[in-house]
């Protein structure tokens, strides 16, 4: 009896041991919890301003892809105006080559024109000359007529 007096002793020596083990480990346990209920806030906390981030970033990324839609539109309507006035540029140039080609022709009629005035002022000129000799030798056989005369009147009124 006094043996299992002493093995109940010890038993409950035992149990008292793991008693006081297991209160340690259950504050153990709990202290672990805490600290991962505080980390488990924080990372919610931390996924909680991600995803306001994300949600933020997100909305961004759709005005972005808005205004990239809308840049677009305004390229094409560009690019369709630009091609437009190419070929309003080409359709004057090629007004342009031709009116200059009717330019030159004028030009050149005009030009044509004048050596052929050129030419004719040139005769004229000629003949001018020609009448201007003959006025003079016309001129001078007049003064010579003319003194002939005066000495035939001074002749026979002396």
């Amino acid at each position: 009896i006094q043996k299992l007096q002493e093995d109940i002793t010890n038993k409950n020596k035992e149990n008292h041991d793991l008693e006081n083990r297991l209160a340690h480990k259950s504050e153990e346990i709990q202290k672990l919890e805490e600290e991962n209920r505080i980390e488990l806030d924080k990372k919610n906390e931390e996924i909680c301003n991600l995803q306001d981030g994300l949600t933020q970033k997100s909305d961004e990324i759709q005005k972005l892809q808005e205004d990239i839609t809308t840049k677009n539109k305004e390229n094409h309507n560009l690019e369709n105006g630009l091609a437009q006035k190419c070929e309003e540029i080409q359709k004057l140039e090629v007004e342009k080559q031709s009116e200059l080609k009717k330019k030159d022709q004028e030009i050149c009629n005009l030009q044509d024109r004048l050596a052929q005035k050129s030419g004719e002022i040139q005769k004229l000129d000629e003949e001018i000359s020609n009448k201007i000799k003959e006025n003079r030798n016309l001129e001078d056989g007049l003064t010579q007529k003319s003194e002939e005369v005066q000495k035939l009147q001074e002749e026979i009124t002396s």
